[in-house]
């Protein structure tokens, strides 16, 4: 045979003479470079699809979030919060407790009560006029709710409120607020996560198939190995949720008068 034909039946994989890598391989030498792009391109296509939908689902939740009114609701009496000097309520929902006080300057104010670092309770501390948490000696300042003390690094959301005669009204949310927003938010961004790593295991999956056909035994444990990982790490997310959905229903069934 001359190098012409050697060359011929080399180049076709279905001739009868062609050698046996040839069937294993039926991709041309000069055509492989195509094939891995269009592999590259088929998974940064399923990457983009998936940010484009993380990007609209951030969209239309920022979208009700900031469009949401707050209600406005009774929260109790003045001459009750002089003589106590703080008043508990709950607001805007019954699962969002909330701690109003009258300061030693006089001045009144009201925030919520979940602390900003593992959502613990705070409370008024009296003699020094600031609000403590148990939990981990955080303290924040009266005045704005700023963290003074302790492992909190946020401010405590402030809720609005007026006095109207002998009454007490909660009208709004300053800032972030409200631990269902919280968990929402929480919620969006961990389903992100999760879709990304789902994602990723279709990839590893469809690569474990081709090199299934194509014998290439060394890649399947790879990516059985990796696709474990991926597996763990969604099993991770998922016990943080419910972690932080029960800390959430305890912390906010505290508190209440």
């Amino acid at each position: 045979m001359n190098p012409e034909e050697e060359t011929s039946s080399a180049g076709c994989s279905d001739c009868p003479h062609a050698p046996k890598w040839r069937t294993d391989f039926p991709i041309e030498w000069e055509g492989d470079h195509y094939v891995s792009r269009r592999e590259m391109v088929k998974f940064l296509t399923l990457g983009s699809l998936l940010l484009t939908g993380a990007n609209w689902i951030t969209a239309v939740a920022g979208h009700f979030r900031h469009s949401r009114a707050y209600p406005e609701k009774i929260i109790g009496s003045a001459s009750r919060l002089d003589q106590q000097r703080w008043l508990l309520f709950r607001y805007p929902t019954d699962k969002d407790p909330c701690i109003a006080v009258r300061s030693a300057e006089g001045k009144l104010v009201a925030y919520s009560q979940v602390c900003t670092h593992l959502s613990c309770a705070v409370i008024y501390d009296t003699s020094d006029n600031k609000l403590f948490c148990p939990c981990h000696n955080g303290s924040f300042n009266i005045l704005q709710g700023e963290p003074i003390g302790g492992p909190p690094t946020r401010r405590l959301p402030r809720v609005l409120i007026e006095q109207r005669g002998d009454q007490l009204f909660a009208t709004g949310i300053e800032g972030y607020m409200s631990i269902r927003t919280q968990g929402t938010t929480l919620f969006t961004a961990i389903l992100i996560l999760v879709a990304c790593a789902v994602v990723v295991q279709l990839w590893l999956l469809t690569v474990s198939m081709e090199a299934l056909l194509a014998h290439q035994t060394r890649t399947l444990v790879p990516a059985a190995f990796g696709s474990s990982v991926l597996l763990l790490i969604n099993a991770g997310l998922l016990r943080y949720v419910f972690r932080f959905d029960h800390n959430a229903q305890r912390e906010g069934s505290q508190g209440h008068p």
